[in-house]
């Protein structure tokens, strides 16, 4: 059976969390100087994700595979700066992306099939150039804050969406853990406010409006000599229920 469009999304958004930043590395993350580019990952021998880059090494499109076809897409547009300022869906939402004056990500549109703009999602930055807190804004004019945590490399440990300090309450809370090696995906150096020098080694998604049972993932790799995985395991947290994917890079 062919996914749903909400499952679609809902994986996405999931899986968007592990695209890297636009910021600079800090000086302690043990990176090399080789960046290595996605080509393809592998689930049971079959392709699961595909990755087509630009002249520039610039990603530009991301397929996702069922049954040996193309059932989703993300295509991305830049300027002439080389920086991503659009991701379209195969679905016809898309999004836009602006910077300040620096160069750093401050802003994200959400665009309906309809082209109408239904979330805008702002962002500041400390004093070290990491996004210090972000403002969702919905259509029906609902407004959230976002707070964020990092680790000593740069990660982000935390990101707290719509906490209510007299109540205690948050809406949407997502946390991390990192292995110390390369993050791939850190390379395309796409938008993002979930900054991920290094792998994942878990990931824990709490949504106090959503009745489904929160995602709640480990990770286990398995290196190459470069630090970059070539093997992924992930499971559901204190279940039996293991997916193993293979990395290809471009040669």
């Amino acid at each position: 059976m062919r996914p749903s469009g909400i499952s679609i999304l809902s994986l996405f958004a999931v899986y968007v969390i592990l695209f890297p930043a636009c910021e600079k590395a800090p000086s302690d993350v043990k990176l090399v100087n080789k960046e290595f580019l996605l080509s393809r990952i592998l689930k049971d021998g079959k392709i699961y994700q595909e990755y087509i880059y630009n002249d520039n090494k610039k990603l530009i499109r991301v397929n996702h595979y069922y049954d040996d076809s193309v059932y989703h897409f993300e295509a991305y547009n830049y300027n002439s700066e080389g920086k991503a300022v659009m991701k379209k869906y195969s679905d016809d939402y898309y999004e836009t992306y602006e910077y300040d004056e620096y160069g750093r990500y401050i802003r994200l549109n959400i665009h309906g099939s309809d082209s109408q703009v239904y979330q805008i999602n702002e962002y500041t930055y400390n004093s070290v150039g990491q996004i210090e807190t972000g403002v969702v804004n919905y259509r029906d004019m609902d407004i959230r804050d976002i707070t964020y945590t990092y680790d000593s490399r740069g990660n982000v440990l935390t990101r707290i969406e719509g906490e209510d300090e007299e109540s205690q309450f948050t809406l949407v809370t997502s946390e991390y853990e990192y292995d110390n090696k390369n993050n791939p995906r850190y390379n395309w150096k796409l938008p993002t406010d979930i900054i991920q020098y290094n792998n994942p080694l878990r990931y824990i998604h709490q949504n106090a409006l959503s009745c489904m049972m929160p995602p709640d993932y480990e990770y286990q790799y398995e290196y190459n000599s470069d630090g970059y995985p070539v093997k992924e395991i992930r499971n559901w947290f204190n279940t039996e229920v293991y997916d193993t994917f293979y990395y290809e890079y471009l040669k």
